[in-house]
């Protein structure tokens, strides 16, 4: 007899993904000042191409005595909060916003790579003006008059496609081999691209393309009324509080939603399986761990019998979240995670009555007998951060054999890894797998 959920009201759909409206204020004015959403500047007139050196000397044309031009070059700017799907369907609100272009019909910007760590070539981008809602995009086209103009941004970009980031002949570009948030990010990329306009240009430099004035680091700064210092330590401080997060999913099991327990001192475990348990955040018994005994010990040791970024995956690297960890264990690959999948009866939730962040005996219940019909694994971003300071991530749904469906939330629980005890239980496990991935071998 199914145990799951306990009798509740459904709350109704998730709620969306909160965005910042945007609006044409969102960016200084200028040149380059935007027009409503998903509407495109077209191609702009030569009088507005020359911005260069000597403009003064062409005032007296007009753009047919310039023509033909040998191409054009346009630039895409996603404000913060844009959609974007990626390749595997999944949709999430870009946080910070994006430029690309796209040159001779490729879409080519810069951004982390998969695994948030890689550097070079990795971190190129060839599908933004797809993954990108096309609504909220705004682009602005330039001609190309000069073959060598032209000639000199294909060379660009081919280059870094080889991986050679050190262009010498390229000598007006510094731009860097690693994403750098601050100093080396999508918008510096872009204004690459734009530097190169610069070289083997006609006398009043009607090729040249300055770079993305206001759109800059400069140009948050003067939006926001910060100075650099400021920025800096609120980016810096972003990236370290979800440095210090460790994420497990977690399963409404009420329709009440999930409540979770600050990091104080009192909860400790060892999720980046390192045998050291760490003072962490935790959850309410009104939610579940879903968990894997990889070790069939009867007890959830680490981060690595849990679904988030310490899972480790089959082909031996960690999970970057709990999602993608489910998503291994999708045998049909069909986005769904439930009966049709083989390792659906080797999972279990964990209610940790106690609270004490330590398996008892009768706090595991198999998954299979749960009440549970199937887990979706496409998810979204939601990113709240509760009043006991972890945030719930990324969330997605679970299904009921009663037909109520509740959420399913990777929280990144706060975790103070200065706060330790030496676990004489918790332990590493050492994971292989055979072939077809349905036995732990210790």
């Amino acid at each position: 007899m199914p145990v799951f959920p306990f009798p509740f009201t459904p709350s109704g759909p998730m709620s969306p993904v909160t965005t910042k409206p945007w609006s044409p204020t969102s960016i200084p004015s200028g040149p380059m000042s935007p027009i409503p959403s998903g509407h495109s500047y077209g191609f702009i007139g030569a009088y507005d191409v020359m911005r260069g050196k000597s403009p003064g000397t062409y005032h007296n044309r007009t753009d047919a005595d310039l023509l033909p031009y040998h191409g054009g070059i346009t630039i895409k700017i996603a404000p913060s909060g844009t959609k974007y799907t990626n390749e595997a369907g999944i949709v999430s609100a870009s946080p910070f916003g994006h430029a690309w272009v796209e040159f001779q019909g490729e879409s080519i910007g810069w951004g982390l790579g998969d695994d948030k760590r890689v550097g070079g070539v990795d971190n190129l981008t060839f599908r933004d003006s797809m993954a990108y809602d096309a609504s909220k995009v705004v682009s602005v086209t330039y001609p190309l008059y000069s073959e060598n103009v032209v000639g000199n941004i294909e060379r660009y970009i081919s280059e870094l496609k080889n991986g050679n980031f050190d262009n010498d002949w390229a000598n007006f570009s510094d731009f860097k081999e690693n994403y750098n948030l601050l100093t080396n990010n999508c918008i510096d990329f872009v204004n690459s691209i734009l530097a190169v306009t610069e070289a083997d240009n006609d006398a009043h430099y009607l090729d040249y393309i300055q770079p993305l004035h206001g759109l800059t680091p400069d140009g948050i700064i003067h939006l926001l009324g910060l100075d650099l210092n400021q920025v800096k330590e609120i980016i810096e401080q972003h990236i370290n509080e979800f440095e210090n997060k460790e994420t497990p999913l977690v399963i409404d099991l009420t329709g009440d939603g999930i409540t979770t327990i600050a990091e104080n001192g009192n909860l400790f475990f060892d999720h980046d399986n390192n045998g050291i348990i760490e003072s962490s955040g935790w959850i309410e018994s009104n939610s579940a761990f879903l968990v894997w005994d990889k070790n069939r010990d009867g007890k959830i040791n680490n981060g690595n019998e849990l679904f988030g970024n310490n899972s480790i995956l089959k082909n031996g690297t960690k999970a970057d979240h709990g999602f993608a960890a489910l998503a291994d264990l999708d045998d049909n690959n069909d986005g769904i995670f439930d009966q049709n999948d083989s390792l659906w009866n080797s999972l279990e939730l964990w209610i940790d009555a106690n609270h004490d962040a330590i398996t008892d005996s009768g706090e595991l219940h198999k998954l299979s007998e749960s009440g549970i019909s199937s887990i979706n694994l496409a998810h979204k971003e939601n990113g709240f951060k509760d009043i006991n300071g972890n945030i719930h991530g990324l969330e997605s749904t679970v299904n009921w054999d009663n037909g109520n469906v509740t959420k399913i939330v990777d929280v990144y629980f706060a975790v103070d890894k200065n706060k330790t005890i030496e676990s004489v239980t918790s332990h590493i496990d050492i994971v292989g797998v055979n072939d077809i991935f349905s036995e732990v071998i210790l």
